[in-house]
């Protein structure tokens, strides 16, 4: 597309936005919207929202969520243009994804009761879960966490269909890994070995995104 002067981030658009698999959505930080794009690339509509810094933008339940450094709250908007929001208590709500509870009833398929949200806050050095009504289910770390129940700068994050948080706590060089409900359940770092991470994990700084594929394969940028 021509029409996009200040390209960020970039994700894969709900099927319910553009009407067909393929749609992206591209944050353009001078408009100051996030733009839905087609697979062709023509841009078939935008998510207008003053003040937009790009931070945090991802798809789940069939809407868009993205956060706001300068409002530090969190959007979740539906194709059918309806828009809710919630002020988050974190410094900077800088990566962000989201998962269906694992506890949630099939009724409860686009409830956003049962939309798990994870948010990193390199500030306050803590990963904070909220549904989507933007009640505050848990911290990680609870309090100032020392030892293995601790974070420093975590950055990206990303959650597994299986209800596991992958945590790239980058200045204590290192993933953790958390269980949906907030507890640590391991840490991946250079003494680690073993079919997924031969070699271990080192040198781990600043990642932005990380992902774990349906083989427990993880992979940083």
């Amino acid at each position: 597309a021509n029409n996009i002067s200040a390209p960020r981030r970039i994700k894969v658009a709900p099927t319910s936005f553009t009407g067909h698999q393929g749609g992206i959505l591209i944050i353009d930080a001078q408009q100051e919207a996030i733009l839905v794009l087609k697979s062709t690339g023509e841009v078939i509509g935008s998510i207008k929202q003053s003040g937009l810094q790009p931070l945090a933008l991802i798809s789940a339940n069939e809407s868009v969520l993205f956060t706001c450094a300068r409002t530090r709250r969190c959007y979740i908007v539906t194709a059918f243009g309806d828009k809710s929001k919630f002020k988050t208590h974190l410094e900077r709500p800088a990566y962000m994804c989201a998962i269906q509870s694992q506890n949630a009833n099939s009724h409860d398929a686009i409830s956003q009761d049962s939309l798990l949200i994870f948010i990193s806050d390199p500030v306050r050095n803590t990963v904070c879960c909220f549904n989507g009504r933007g009640q505050s289910l848990w911290v990680f770390p609870e309090m100032d966490g020392i030892g293995d129940h601790s974070l420093s700068m975590p950055k990206a994050v990303t959650v597994t269909p299986g209800g596991r948080l992958y945590v790239a706590d980058s200045g204590n060089h290192r993933i953790c890994v958390i269980s949906q409900e907030g507890h640590l359940v391991s840490i991946l770092d250079s003494t680690t070995r073993d079919h997924n991470t031969p070699q271990g994990v080192a040198h781990l700084w600043g990642q932005r995104v990380i992902t774990v594929d349906v083989k427990g394969l993880i992979y940083l940028v």
